[in-house]
């Protein structure tokens, strides 16, 4: 008699069932395990002898609260490409933020990482939002370049900046733009003129925002691409 085959320890996959609102997801499970403290721990609990596991079929499905068919789909576009193709994770932006949000919902590294460096150039005309998503979601990195490009553009903060970045945060943006503004003596010299756009050194705004939002200045001053370790944390106010 022959023996009996032997499961490959990499790649003899489990799958598991997922419910989301009143559709079911089947995907093999090793990626959440591998890559999720969160469903590592859950799927780390004994089950009572004698009890269907969650996940296990279509009857006894796991069931996935609080997020939409639409969120999960995306999430798991990211997790488990259907192609390998480079436009596998053409997103827009919109569909990015739902990413986001899971990834960091459950904890998947990689997947922030990812949504991160996909986002970033789709939010660089919309740095109220990209203020809003970074408080939203602890991408610290998004601070100071969205507070940059706030302060230094020639457009009137609205209500729907109000909105996205708090009032607390908005008066601040604007009193910066008003220390700023060339000709102001407490600006030493620090922004010129151009048309009608204020032009700041970025040595200067980036001491200017860290001071008035209580960051720590970056190790890479003058440039504003590093990252920021704030000393109270991005304020929250709405």
């Amino acid at each position: 008699m022959n023996p009996l085959p032997i499961r490959d320890v990499d790649f003899y996959f489990e799958d598991i069932i997922f419910l989301v609102e009143d559709r079911l997801f089947k995907v093999p499970k090793h990626l959440f395990l591998k890559h999720s403290e969160i469903f590592r721990d859950t799927f780390s609990v004994p089950i009572t002898e004698g009890a269907v596991p969650d996940g296990s079929s279509d009857e006894h499905p796991f069931s996935l609260e609080g997020i939409t068919i639409r969120e999960f789909s995306l999430f798991l576009r990211c997790l488990y490409p259907l192609d390998l193709s480079p436009t596998s994770f053409t997103l827009e932006l919109e569909e990015w933020v739902s990413v986001l949000k899971l990834a960091k919902l459950y904890q998947i590294k990689e997947i922030v990482t990812l949504a991160v460096e996909r986002m970033a150039p789709l939010l660089a005309e919309k740095p109220s939002l990209q203020i809003h998503l970074a408080k939203q979601y602890q991408i610290t990195e998004w601070m100071l370049p969205g507070l940059s490009k706030l302060i230094q553009s020639d457009r009137a903060l609205n209500e729907k900046d109000v909105e996205l970045i708090g009032l607390s945060d908005a008066l601040k943006a604007i009193s910066l733009r008003e220390t700023l503004r060339p000709g102001n003596s407490r600006c030493y010299n620090c922004s010129i003129q151009v048309g009608s756009t204020i032009q700041v050194q970025p040595k200067d705004i980036t001491y200017q925002i860290c001071t008035a939002f209580n960051f720590s200045l970056p190790v890479s001053t003058p440039s504003t691409k590093g990252s920021i370790k704030g000393k109270k944390g991005p304020s929250t106010s709405r």
